[in-house]
């Protein structure tokens, strides 16, 4: 079995408003196991949620 890698950078450069928050969901849960997922911000933990508008995305 072959997979894939999407990797997201730079994630909270720009604001994420709630659609693209819940579409990153979306694309989240489609690659569940079956395709590798590589996430990276900058940002410090506690300034996460600003980026996702919203804090269940961003458990600590």
């Amino acid at each position: 079995m072959t997979r894939k890698l999407l990797i997201l950078d730079e994630w909270g450069y720009v604001p994420v408003d709630r659609d693209g928050s819940q579409m990153l969901f979306r694309i989240v849960s489609d690659s569940y196991e079956r395709k590798r997922l590589i996430l990276m911000t900058n940002l410090e933990v506690s300034k996460r949620g600003n980026a996702f508008t919203d804090e269940q995305m961003t458990p600590p």
